[in-house]
């Protein structure tokens, strides 16, 4: 009799749990916007942000993300407040200078990960490094070394100044024409950064007694520009480089160009002698950004100042 009774209690309570409503916890739900199948693009200049929503019945206490390779510096964790079940906020990425890029276009894992107590989830997104070049504007020009003309190049402003101006304007390159065979030779024609000033002062003191050229201006706060210049190697048979591959990314390396002391004289500082050859001439400006020099014609050089002239076409970064 307590058989049966046990059994008829077993199939009653077995029934009856049957008809309740089974309940679970719901783990994460996390959701990473793009998607997986998009690849998001980031550079100095250019933010990568991704969109993190998450709904859980658990409390969330942490979200946190890093990358693979861990060199561009993304690693970060946030935290959320007690009874936290919806979360909705953005992850902003950008690569700052100093954090090395293997190269361009490299591609980066970016993992992201919500805790609770109990559960974990992740959503895994691949960024990628593009290097945007700044625009390039350009102008024409032409520059003279007799006395009475333009010899001072304001690339920013577009224009030229005379050697008397040299104490109301800031400019990026002195030209020159170099006659004097006792002065380390007649080099004739070159670009000179503004700041080589030991030189320049001798340069046209003796072009002119009563031209100055020095630090020693109306209340001694002139400050001359530094300019780098110098020429890009021109490459060779088999694969030779000229105006034709002039491009924004051929403007913006760092690297494939050369500068030095003007005439390989150390105390003349910081220039180069030119010529119409097809040289591609490069300089890097004080404030660090490039500019390409594309010779149209040249006259003049090495002869009498008042005849050494030289027009071209600046390309410069904006």
């Amino acid at each position: 009799m307590k058989v049966i009774y046990f059994l008829v209690l077993t199939i009653i309570f077995a029934a009856f749990s049957a008809c309740l409503e089974k309940y679970e916890i719901d783990k994460p739900h996390l959701t990473v916007t793009p998607s997986e199948d998009d690849i998001i693009y980031f550079s100095e200049n250019q933010t990568a942000t991704l969109n993190v929503k998450a709904h859980c019945q658990e409390d969330i206490r942490f979200c946190k993300w890093s990358s693979e390779p861990n060199h561009v510096g993304w690693k970060d964790i946030k935290s959320f407040d007690a009874y936290t079940h919806d979360v909705d906020f953005n992850i902003n990425l950008t690569h700052e200078k100093g954090y090395r890029i293997d190269s361009e276009d490299s591609t980066y894992t970016l993992t992201v990960m919500l805790s609770t107590d109990i559960d974990t989830c992740w959503a895994v997104r691949k960024l990628r490094y593009r290097y945007f070049y700044p625009e390039v504007d350009s102008f024409e020009v032409e520059l003279s070394s007799a006395l009475g003309e333009n010899c001072l190049l304001d690339i920013r402003n577009k224009t030229a100044y005379r050697i008397t101006e040299y104490e109301n304007h800031n400019y990026d390159l002195v030209f020159i024409n170099e006659t004097r065979n006792d002065y380390y030779g007649a080099f004739g024609t070159a670009f000179v950064s503004p700041d080589a000033v030991s030189y320049l002062g001798s340069y046209f003191e003796a072009k002119a007694k009563n031209t100055d050229f020095s630090y020693n201006d109306h209340d001694g706060s002139k400050v001359f520009r530094e300019t780098k210049f110098g020429y890009i190697d021109k490459g060779n048979a088999s694969n030779p480089i000229s105006w034709d591959d002039f491009s924004a990314k051929m403007l913006a390396a760092e690297d494939g160009w050369s500068y030095g002391p003007l005439n390989n004289v150390e105390a003349f500082g910081s220039g180069i002698v030119i010529d119409n050859n097809g040289s591609l001439y490069k300089a890097q400006l004080s404030d660090g950004t490039y500019a390409m020099f594309k010779i149209t014609s040249m006259t003049g050089r090495g002869y009498s100042d008042e005849l050494a002239k030289i027009k071209m076409t600046v390309y410069f970064q904006k």
